[in-house]
């Protein structure tokens, strides 16, 4: 997969996953592939909104194309993010394009997996109950 053309990342294809599994790979780590996914998004909503190039965001990936950490090139936006803070509509575009980052690969992940379904044998936990855990 190559991004914006600097950005090349190599994830486990799909079938060699579900063939370990029943090996006993219980965690599969997919925070690479939401971070390239929503790298692509963001790039592809610049692409087609040339209006919007002057963003910080904009200019913090012309900065560093390299980069596709969003903790990098959405600082400009990271107080709505994280605290949060009001939106703005860039903020509002943003969020949305990391959501959609998350569906693209979580969702075909879990039917890939074999885990829809499976959502009644979890417990729900509070924060403060998870913290007492350790």
């Amino acid at each position: 997969m190559h991004l914006g053309g600097k950005v090349s990342g190599h994830g486990i294809p799909m079938e060699q996953l579900k063939e370990v599994i029943p090996a006993g790979i219980s965690k599969i780590n997919m925070d690479t592939d939401i971070r390239l996914s929503t790298f692509r998004n963001v790039l592809e909503y610049f692409k087609n909104n040339p209006e919007k190039q002057n963003s910080k965001i904009y200019q913090l990936i012309l900065a560093k194309p390299e980069n596709f950490d969003y903790r990098y090139y959405l600082t400009p936006i990271m107080d709505q993010i994280v605290n949060g803070a009001k939106d703005t509509e860039e903020s509002l575009v943003m969020k949305a394009l990391m959501a959609q980052a998350i569906d693209e690969i979580v969702i075909p992940a879990s039917v890939n997996f074999g885990d829809v379904g499976d959502a009644d044998f979890i417990e729900c936990k509070s924060l403060d109950e998870m913290k007492n855990v350790l």
